[in-house]
């Protein structure tokens, strides 16, 4: 069901097609987490042009998924870990 939104992102509107109720509710949060990352950047870098502001709201962004991403992996390769070692110790278990 794509319906159109309009998300206000600083002092600009902008029109979305989102799929669902869910997609809608992280777009609308994601926005007003990009205005609250660009109004702290604008107050601790007085001066810099938005261009400059969003691109560090955009690499804080990209390092916070970065960072996700890595413990994300990190967690996958222990958990299969952990179900190689059980299925080992299981096997030895069978064998007596």
């Amino acid at each position: 069901m794509n319906r159109n939104i309009k998300v206000k992102i600083s002092t600009r509107e902008y029109n979305i097609t989102v799929r669902s109720d869910e997609e809608e509710q992280f777009v609308r949060s994601a926005a007003d987490e990009v205005t609250l990352k660009e109004q702290a950047y604008m107050s601790s870098f007085p001066g810099r042009s938005l261009v400059d502001i969003l691109s560090f709201v955009a690499l804080n962004a990209f390092v916070g998924t970065l960072r996700y991403r890595k413990l994300v992996d990190d967690i996958a390769h222990e958990a299969h870990d952990l179900d190689e070692q059980t299925k080992s110790y299981l096997d030895s278990l069978d064998e007596l």
